[in-house]
């Protein structure tokens, strides 16, 4: 008969055989790993919807007035501004929805383009990733 280790016993199975497992430099390390991999699967299903559409990036970058160097770094989930993105959303007949999470409230944010919230959420450097901590701010445990 198989025999299952839960999961508890395995982390700390993880942390004995690696003291260093929780230093705070690789935490943060995981951390942005884990936010660049969810950025690659979101930047490849929108390109799996474009495909559905039977768009190209070239047509998509034409209706958007993004490049198709622009539109190929979104779909490989580089680093995108809130305005790019909603430029590619919206030509794929979208919208973008943003909604603000605090412990367990949910906000749904109206966020039309070159609204001022917009702006605010989207940073000086256009930074949108999962995880972003505005500057001058700390991240939350």
């Amino acid at each position: 008969m198989t025999e299952f280790t839960s999961w508890e016993n395995v982390k700390a199975e993880t942390r004995r055989l690696d003291p260093s497992w929780d230093d705070p430099e690789r935490v943060e390390r995981r951390r942005a790993m884990s936010d660049q991999m969810m950025a690659s699967v979101s930047g490849a299903r929108l390109a799996d919807v474009r495909r559905q559409l039977g768009m190209t990036q070239v047509q998509l970058g034409k209706a958007t007035g993004l490049t198709q160097a622009r539109i190929s770094q979104i779909e490989r989930g580089d680093t995108v501004s809130l305005d790019a993105l909603r430029k590619y959303v919206a030509g794929l007949g979208g919208q973008v929805e943003v909604t603000a999470r605090v412990g367990d409230i949910r906000i749904d944010l109206a966020c039309g383009p070159g609204s001022a919230l917009g702006e605010a959420l989207e940073g000086a450097d256009g930074d949108v990733r999962p995880g972003r901590v505005p500057e001058g701010r700390e991240r939350l445990a």
